[in-house]
């Protein structure tokens, strides 16, 4: 498990990647899981970067399984589909 706050892009994505690096050849699931999704045109910390998920896609080998939890909010009010 990788539970590291998450303060700065740079610093976080690269541990990441050296943490899937060091596990290569070992099956793997990354779960990422950003506060607000995808980013949009103005991220912050509570958004992912393509470039980042890109980054982390790149380090995985064959099998290996890329998760990606993107929340929708309910904004419109009506209720959600079973």
């Amino acid at each position: 498990m990788f539970d590291r706050p998450f303060e700065d892009r740079v610093s976080y994505t690269k541990l990441v990647c050296e943490r899937i690096a060091k596990h290569a050849g070992q099956p793997q699931l990354v779960f990422l899981d950003p506060d607000t999704g995808l980013a949009p045109a103005k991220p912050s910390l509570e958004h992912v970067l393509e470039s980042e998920v890109a980054q982390i896609w790149r380090e995985l080998s064959p099998g290996d399984v890329l998760a990606f939890y993107q929340h929708q909010t309910n904004r419109n009010g009506r209720p959600w589909l079973g």
